[in-house]
């Protein structure tokens, strides 16, 4: 049942037990919670009607201040000593049974006593904590790293925000969710060097920015001799039309494609042939004759206009007055029928083509005139034609009528030797 209340154990007209002191017949002083005969909580120890003992202040049938847990009549917890409502030694404010001078966290509200009070919250005071932006327990004032993103707040540009730690551009977006992170006015997905406002293109992918790169395309020519200094399959355009060299089938322009151009250097100035354009007024071969006169089919490309078949172009094969390029049995200069040093203009039949280079005869024609000093140009008395006639009989006169020479089967070989 119910204990006794006011119960008076040496009948000095004292309570000693189970004190009422409020007349509500419920026991506030010297409790017996046992029923052993001496007082557990609220324990009156000079009858001053105030709990000295294991007062239960908030009526929970625990002790929470002036505990002796010893029972050796001194206070050993929570202890008020002036009896104002608030510990004064050997406290536990937070209950966990560790006293505050030992327990790091005496409010126990997961923020330690050292860091509240650096950062201005109450250590005593659970409903006073300290901001703590990644709930780390670390107060910010004192967290090295606020957003616990993993980057220290005096490197990180947002630390209080987990998702940023840099702002590139200094746009007050981070690099995260800036679409521009350098501000180079190239969108970091198609940027090669997003947060390098002085590069955005690495065309040869040897991560040096364009920018920088001596070399963009690394085919070897630098940039500022490299007509084309994007691909590294070009560098040059002899032309300037646009196309590299590697690529344009007519390097030099001239209308005719280099395949159809010799290799080497023909008139000697130093340039490849594939590269020196065609000028029609020129002597490429250097046999005093035009380009454009050895152009005999005159259609544009002296290329392929090879008389002798030697597989060397006219124009850029010496004209050899003792070699007979139409192989009709007469030199060459035998066959420069005016004797002006350039066969291309005899054309005894008309036809276009000069007669060095035509086999067609034009019948017998007497040359007018030869030079028989030994210098291998025109230096036989030549009867064109008289190849066709291999029984022929020539008779020579001079000027007074005198004959001179003759021969049967005359051969073009007459050199000036009287043969009377």
């Amino acid at each position: 049942g119910d204990p006794d209340v006011n119960v008076d154990t040496d009948d000095d007209g004292v309570c000693d037990l189970n004190c009422d002191t409020t007349g509500d017949g419920i026991p506030d002083t010297n409790i017996d919670t046992d029923d052993d005969g001496d007082a557990d909580l609220n324990i009156d120890t000079d009858n001053d009607g105030d709990c000295d003992l294991n007062c239960d202040t908030t009526g929970d049938g625990v002790a929470d201040t002036n505990v002796d847990n010893d029972d050796d009549g001194v206070c050993d917890f929570n202890c008020d000593i002036d009896e104002d409502g608030v510990c004064d030694t050997f406290c536990d404010t937070d209950g966990d049974g560790i006293l505050d001078d030992v327990d790091p966290d005496d409010d126990n509200d997961g923020q330690s006593d050292v860091d509240e009070i650096a950062c201005g919250s109450d250590p005593l005071d659970d409903t006073s904590v300290s901001l703590d932006t990644d709930g780390d327990m670390i107060p910010d004032c004192v967290d090295p790293d606020d957003d616990n993103d993993g980057t220290p707040d005096d490197m990180d540009a947002f630390p209080l925000d987990d998702t940023e730690d840099t702002d590139t551009d200094g746009d007050g977006v981070g690099d995260n969710a800036d679409n521009d992170a350098d501000n180079d006015g190239t969108p970091d997905d198609q940027d090669d060097f997003p947060l390098d406002p002085n590069e955005d293109t690495d065309t040869d992918g040897d991560g040096v920015g364009n920018n920088a790169d001596d070399d963009d395309d690394n085919d070897g020519t630098p940039d500022e001799d490299d007509a084309f200094p994007f691909d590294p399959l070009e560098d040059t355009d002899s032309d300037g039309d646009g196309i590299g060299d590697n690529t344009d089938p007519d390097d030099d322009n001239d209308g005719i494609d280099d395949e159809d151009e010799l290799d080497g250097d023909s008139d000697g100035d130093g340039i490849p042939d594939t590269l020196d354009p065609y000028n029609p007024n020129a002597d490429d071969d250097g046999d005093g004759i035009p380009n454009s006169v050895e152009d005999v089919n005159g259609d544009g490309n002296p290329n392929n206009d090879d008389s002798d078949g030697d597989g060397i172009p006219d124009y850029l094969d010496p004209y050899d007055a003792n070699g007979d390029d139409d192989g009709d049995g007469i030199s060459n200069g035998d066959e420069d029928d005016n004797g002006d040093g350039n066969p291309f203009n005899d054309d005894c039949d008309g036809d276009g083509t000069p007669d060095f280079l035509d086999r067609d005869s034009c019948g017998v024609q007497v040359t007018q005139g030869f030079s028989p000093n030994g210098d291998g140009i025109n230096d036989a008395w030549v009867i064109n034609g008289l190849e066709e006639f291999p029984n022929n009989e020539v008779q020579l006169y001079n000027r007074w009528g005198h004959v001179v020479f003759r021969a049967k089967g005359y051969q073009n070989d007459f050199t000036g030797e009287s043969t009377e």
